[in-house]
């Protein structure tokens, strides 16, 4: 599942490809190809809402590919590090969408909420669970920030470093963050969703 414009035309695929050598033997590697969405055998099969995008066409979609032959002009790229970088890159952007676009907008307002609102004479900024729930969010946001900005950090001090753990546990965070189960309390965002109704 990726959050991409539902409507979009071309979709960047990253695939695992499996080679001969001049022995015969297997090699495995990943490639990077450009996809376009009319290829027979490409099909959205579910698309979901997201929160976070003030664009209505962005959504959370799972792509079916179904014996889907591609021209050799389609690979952009077989260098395994050259595929793992833009995929770090994209984990990486997918964790900042998480930081601006979903929790300190949600954060802020939470919080203009709480300082305007009260139930008869008595604040929700003055409750307890109320600060709690402000803190535990904002401190989960300055975590991800923390993170993304360590991970960043590495890549720019260092040639060549190696991030790819990183940049997998950052993306996992985000995702843990922002695409929460209603069922799950244990997340922040559905402390928001029960606090608003």
């Amino acid at each position: 599942m990726l959050v991409l414009d539902f409507q979009s035309s071309l979709f960047l695929v990253f695939a695992s490809i499996e080679s001969k050598d001049r022995i015969g033997d297997f090699q495995y590697s990943i490639g990077l190809f450009l996809v376009d969405a009319n290829t027979p055998g490409v099909s959205i099969a579910s698309t979901h809402e997201t929160i976070g995008f003030e664009e209505k066409s962005f959504k959370r979609v799972t792509i079916k590919f179904d014996k889907v032959k591609l021209a050799p002009e389609q690979l952009l790229s077989e260098n395994l590090q050259a595929s793992v970088d833009i995929l770090n890159q994209l984990r990486l952007n997918m964790a900042i969408m998480a930081v601006n676009g979903v929790m300190k907008p949600i954060i802020n307002k939470l919080s203009d909420f709480f300082i305007n609102t009260r139930i008869q004479n008595i604040f929700y900024k003055d409750l307890d669970v109320m600060k709690e729930t402000v803190g535990r969010l904002t401190a989960t946001c300055y975590g991800l920030e923390s993170m993304i900005y360590y991970t960043t950090a590495l890549k720019d001090i260092y040639d060549g470093q190696d991030i790819d753990v990183e940049c997998g546990a950052v993306k996992s965070f985000a995702v843990q963050v922002r695409f929460v189960r209603i069922s799950c309390s244990d997340y922040p965002t559905v402390q928001i969703i029960q606090l608003f109704g």
